[in-house]
């Protein structure tokens, strides 16, 4: 087990090693910024905001789900707002490798997410960004997701319904690789309520929030070659 470290912002960043022997390295960055004190409703406070209070509650994974996007079914209008931007990185394919999530709410307040584990793919890990992004969002919410993968967008969008019909195989009747991944994403999206607008970035273009993402999947890299 690493050590915690801190720095002026009083970021904290928690290591260990999950059931299948996987590095995971989550930070948390801002604290200072993240619905402190008493706030309430859009200042997101913790009883109103959608981002959740990693350092209270543990990550959580499940399986299974029903489809790929959708709205609330009562119609609720009253979702809180979150931007997440996303990315994954891999030095060697497979090697080791880092991804990264960005979290910003109406107010300015932020949470960054990072993590890494040796012997993945950049695919994996881009797809880890999303699912971990997804998972600390503690209430439906209106996301707007901004990610620079290809495989992750078209999968979720367009190729999972047909995987999934097909008992998860492909057209080619090929099992579907990072198959389970592809199950923790379909029940965080089918089963957490919210409202999901999937938008794509070009990688490596400018985009602040791309760019700060990518610099925190690449800090997940380090972390793992640290083990």
């Amino acid at each position: 087990m690493l050590s915690a470290w801190v720095c002026q912002r009083k970021m904290a960043a928690a290591y260990g090693v999950d059931g299948l022997g996987r590095t995971t390295v989550v930070a948390h960055f801002r604290r200072c910024l993240l619905f402190g004190g008493s706030q309430a409703g859009s200042r997101g406070a913790p009883d109103g905001g959608c981002l959740e209070d990693r350092t209270r509650q543990r990550t959580q994974f499940g399986i299974g789900g029903q489809s790929v996007t959708r709205s609330l079914s009562n119609g609720d209008n009253s979702l809180n707002d979150v931007v997440i931007y996303t990315d994954g990185a891999c030095k060697g394919n497979p090697g080791p490798g880092g991804w990264g999530a960005l979290l910003r709410s109406p107010d300015g307040s932020e949470k960054e997410l990072f993590g890494g584990e040796m012997g993945t793919t950049n695919n994996r890990m881009e797809m880890m960004a999303v699912i971990q992004a997804l998972t600390v969002l503690k209430r439906p919410c209106s996301v707007t997701l901004h990610l620079d993968s290809q495989y992750v967008l078209k999968g979720i969008t367009e190729w999972l319904v047909g995987w999934k019909a097909k008992g998860w195989k492909t057209a080619a009747k090929q099992p579907v690789k990072n198959v389970d991944l592809w199950q923790q994403l379909d029940h965080l999206v089918a089963n957490g309520g919210h409202k999901i607008d999937w938008r794509w970035v070009k990688g490596h273009a400018g985009d602040p929030g791309n760019e700060r993402a990518d610099a925190l999947a690449n800090l997940g890299v380090d972390a793992a070659l640290r083990k």
